[in-house]
C-alpha cells in the first residue's frame, strides 16, 4: 500500500514539477542529474524552468524530499514555462501468483507546463509515456490540458493548506488525450483518444498522507479496529463527494491476437461515452459498436450495437456512513449491508447478435440476435428497487437443428422472436404493488400480458431484517389481476401436437378443452351471472375468437390472502364467492386447426424423419392421420 503511494505521488510531482518557494526574484534555473528512490527507483536528467520563484535546491525537493508535508505553499508557484525532457520510474510488486514480484517501468516524456500564476498553469503537456512489466507494453501518446490548478488538485488530495467550504473549483480544463498502443504476448492493441471539457474539485475533509498512515497499519491477516476502518470508510465516502465533471468521450479500442487453441480473435469497439460525475453519483458508461470475431478452429462472431450501464448513486449508503456509529465493527456492516447497497439504475444492450459454436452439442452453432434490452430500476427502499422494468424486444434465435430442437422444427417453427415487457412499482402511499405489465410475446404465436394490484404491501416487505421482511410477504393479498391473450397461431400448435399424442382430431379436441376451460371457471368462481357469462366467453375464445381479457377481481376490498390462494391450488373450491370475473372475446374466428403433419409441411421446416433418421413416407392410406401425426410427434 504505501509503494503504490509512493510512486503515484512522485509520478504526479513529476508531471506537474511543482514546489513552491518562500518569495523570490523570478530566474531561469536547470537542475541535471536527479534521482531519488526507497523502494522505487526515480531519475530525472533534467528540469528547467523559466521565470520562476523555485530555487535548485527547491526542484530537488520536488523529487527527492517530502512532498506530503512540503506542500503547504504550492498554490504559490510562478513559471513562465517548466519543461521537464523524461522522467523514469521503476518499481516491484507482487505477483498475483503470491511467487516472486513483477517489475514495471514507467516513462513519461516531454514535459511541459507553461504560464504558471499562483499556482495555476495555462497549459499542461505530457508529450508520450512508455510502461513495460513482464512482456506487457503501453505507449501512450500526448495528454495534455488547458487550465490547471495545481493547488485546487492538492487541496483535494488533502495537501497543502486548502482553504475552508465546500466550494468546487475547476481543477483542469480542455483535456485530451492522444491514444496508444497496447501490446503483450499474442495480442496487440490501439487505443483511440479521449475528451473531457472540464474536471471539478473540492478540498477533502481528511489529509491524504495521514489516510496512507492508517492504511499502513491495517494488516491483511487480521480484522482492521473499528477506529481504523471508521477512518477508511470517512476516507471513501469524503472522497465520493469531492468531484464532479462534464461528460467525457473516448474513441474506440481495436485488439488482435489468438486464444492459443489455433483460432485468432479480432476485438473492436466503437466510442466510449461517460457520463458527467456529481457528488455521490457514478456516471452512466455506453460502450458502442462492439466487435468480437473469431476465426479459424472455433470461429464465430458476436456484435453489439450499444451496452450502456446505468447511473450509480451512492447518496443513500453515504446517508447510512454518516449516521452509523463512531466506531464501526463487522457486526454493524453485517445488520445494515443492505443500507449500503447504491441505487443502480440498471443496464441496457442493443442490437446484439451472436453466432458461436455451440460448445456441448458437436457441429451445431448458436444463432440468436436482440433488438433491445433494457432494464430500469429506481426508487430503492434498504437496498431493493421498488419501481422495476425488464424490455426485452426482438429476441431472434434460430431453432437448432438437434433432438432438442427436431419437435419445434417438426411443428414448422425455424425461428423463435420472443419479446416481453415487465413495469412494476410500489404505490408506497396505498401500499399496493402496481403490477402495470408482465407481457411475453412470440411472434405469429402470439401475446399473453397479465396486469393487476397486489395489496398490503407495507414498508416492512423492504425491512433490512428479514424475517419481518419473510412475514410481510406472507401478508400480500390479491386485489385484481387482468389477462389479456392474443392467440396467433400458438393455440392450434398445441392444439395440434396434443391430438396427435392423443390420436384425436385437433378440431375435437380444441371442442373439449373449450368445455374444460368453462366448467374450471365455474367451479372456480361459482354459478352467478357473470361467472357464466365469463365462462361463456372463455369457451368462445378457445373455440373460436383469437383475443380475450379477463379480469378477476377480490370481492373483499382488501384482497385475497396468499394462504387462500395457496389452499386453492388444491381445493379451487375455496375461492369460491371470492372472486368475480369478467371476459370478453374478440376478433374473427381462427382457420380450422390442422393435423401435426400437415403443419410440418410448411417451406420453412425440414421434411419429418422417421425414427431411423430416414425421411418419413407420407400417409399411404394404410394408416389413419391420427397415427402418422403420432410417428411425426415422436420424431
Amino acid at each position: 500500500m504505501r509503494m503504490g503511494f509512493r510512486t503515484g505521488s512522485m509520478t504526479a510531482v513529476s508531471l506537474l514539477a511543482l514546489f513552491s518557494a518562500v518569495p523570490a526574484f523570478a530566474e531561469d534555473v536547470t537542475v541535471t542529474d536527479i534521482t531519488a528512490g526507497e523502494g522505487y527507483a526515480l531519475t530525472v536528467p533534467s528540469v528547467t524552468a523559466t521565470a520562476t520563484n523555485l530555487t535548485e535546491a527547491q526542484i530537488r525537493r520536488i523529487f527527492t524530499g517530502d512532498f506530503a508535508t512540503s506542500a503547504s505553499s504550492l498554490a504559490d508557484l510562478d513559471a513562465g514555462e517548466i519543461s521537464i525532457p523524461e522522467i523514469t520510474v521503476s518499481y516491484e510488486v507482487p505477483s498475483g501468483t503470491g511467487e516472486g514480484v513483477v517489475a514495471t517501468t514507467a516513462t513519461y516524456r516531454d514535459i511541459v507546463i507553461s504560464d504558471v500564476v499562483d499556482g495555476v498553469a495555462g497549459s499542461a503537456v505530457v508529450g508520450a509515456t512508455d510502461i513495460s512489466s513482464e512482456g506487457i507494453t503501453m505507449s501512450l501518446g500526448a495528454m495534455s490540458t488547458g487550465t490547471f490548478d495545481i493547488g485546487a488538485l492538492l487541496a483535494m488530495y488533502g495537501l497543502g493548506t486548502p482553504s475552508a467550504g465546500e466550494a468546487f473549483k475547476t481543477v483542469y480544463a480542455d483535456f485530451e488525450f492522444a491514444g496508444g498502443t497496447f501490446e503483450g504476448p499474442g495480442f496487440a492493441c490501439d487505443i483511440g483518444g479521449a475528451a473531457l471539457e472540464e474536471f471539478k474539485a473540492r478540498p477533502l475533509k481528511t489529509n491524504f498522507a495521514d489516510f496512507i498512515k492508517v492504511m499502513a497499519e491495517v494488516d491483511e491477516s487480521s480484522t482492521p479496529s473499528p477506529a481504523v476502518l471508521r477512518a477508511i470508510v470517512d476516507f471513501y465516502a469524503d472522497l465520493l463527494t469531492a468531484f464532479e465533471s462534464t461528460p467525457m468521450t473516448a474513441d474506440g479500442l481495436s485488439c488482435s491476437g489468438s486464444d492459443g487453441k489455433g483460432s485468432d480473435v479480432a476485438f473492436s469497439s466503437g466510442t466510449l461515452e461517460m457520463g458527467g460525475y456529481a457528488p455521490g453519483i457514478y456516471p452512466s458508461i455506453a460502450l458502442n459498436g462492439l466487435v468480437i470475431d473469431v476465426t479459424g478452429k472455433e470461429a464465430g462472431n458476436v456484435q453489439l450495437g450499444n451496452f450502456t450501464w446505468k447511473p450509480m448513486d451512492f447518496t443513500g449508503p453515504l446517508e447510512a456512513l454518516k449516521s452509523a456509529p463512531a466506531e464501526l465493527t463487522e457486526q454493524w456492516f453485517a445488520d445494515n449491508w443492505r443500507k449500503l447497497i447504491p441505487a443502480i439504475g440498471g443496464l441496457s444492450l442493443e442490437d446484439l447478435s451472436v453466432d458461436a459454436p455451440d460448445m456441448e452439442n458437436a457441429g451445431s452453432r448458436i444463432q440468436a440476435s436482440l433488438g433491445v434490452f433494457d432494464l430500469a430500476l429506481a426508487d430503492y427502499v434498504n437496498g431493493i428497487p421498488s419501481d422495476i422494468g425488464v424490455t426485452t424486444t426482438n429476441l431472434v434465435i434460430t431453432v437448432p437443428d438437434d433432438a432438442e430442437g427436431k419437435m419445434l422444427r417438426a411443428m414448422g417453427i425455424s425461428t423463435l422472436n420472443l419479446s416481453q415487457n415487465i413495469q412494476l412499482h410500489w404505490d408506497e402511499a396505498n401500499q399496493n404493488i402496481v403490477v402495470e405489465s408482465i407481457a411475453f410475446d412470440a411472434e405469429n404465436l402470439g401475446t399473453i400480458e397479465v396486469s393487476g394490484i397486489i395489496g398490503n404491501a407495507t414498508p416492512d416487505l423492504f425491512s433490512a431484517d428479514n424475517n419481518l421482511a419473510l412475514v410481510a410477504s406472507m401478508g400480500l393479498t390479491v386485489k385484481e389481476l387482468t389477462f389479456n391473450i392474443d392467440d396467433r397461431g400458438g393455440s392450434a400448435l398445441i392444439m395440434a401436437a396434443a391430438a396427435a399424442a392423443e390420436g384425436q382430431d385437433p378440431n375435437v379436441l380444441r371442442v373439449g378443452m373449450a368445455g374444460l376451460a368453462q366448467a374450471m371457471v365455474l367451479g372456480l368462481v361459482g354459478t352467478t351471472p357473470d361467472a357464466m357469462a365469463a365462462s361463456e366467453e372463455v369457451a368462445a375464445f378457445i373455440k373460436s375468437k383469437p383475443q380475450v381479457t379477463i379480469t378477476l377481481t377480490a370481492t373483499d376490498e382488501k384482497g385475497i390472502a396468499l394462504p387462500l390462494l395457496m389452499a386453492a391450488s388444491e381445493n379451487p373450491a375455496a375461492l369460491a364467492g371470492q372472486i368475480a370475473i369478467k371476459a370478453t372475446a374478440s376478433g374473427d374466428a381462427r382457420p380450422t386447426d390442422q393435423p401435426l403433419a400437415a403443419l410440418a409441411a410448411t417451406d420453412d421446416a425440414p421434411a419429418a424423419e422417421s425414427g431411423d433418421g430416414t425421411a418419413a413416407t407420407p400417409n399411404d392410406g394404410t394408416e389413419s392421420d391420427a397415427q402418422v401425426n403420432k410417428k411425426t410427434l415422436k420424431n
